[in-house]
């Protein structure tokens, strides 16, 4: 499981990464990656509660 958890650890980041790039530079690459920013404003704060969840998860 930790191989798992690890590589959805790495995909929420780097999603969170994109979010934060396309909310921040406006970049047509980012806009297309993510889609409508207006339907994923509360994604960031999902991703944190996920990578919560995560690591209680693997710590217990």
């Amino acid at each position: 499981m930790v191989g798992d958890s690890s590589f959805l650890v790495k995909a929420l980041l780097c999603y969170d990464a994109d979010i934060k790039k396309a909310q921040d530079s406006g970049h047509e690459y980012f806009l297309k990656l993510v889609g409508d920013l207006s339907q994923i404003k509360n994604h960031p704060i999902m991703i944190k509660n996920a990578l919560n969840k995560i690591e209680q998860f693997s710590d217990s």
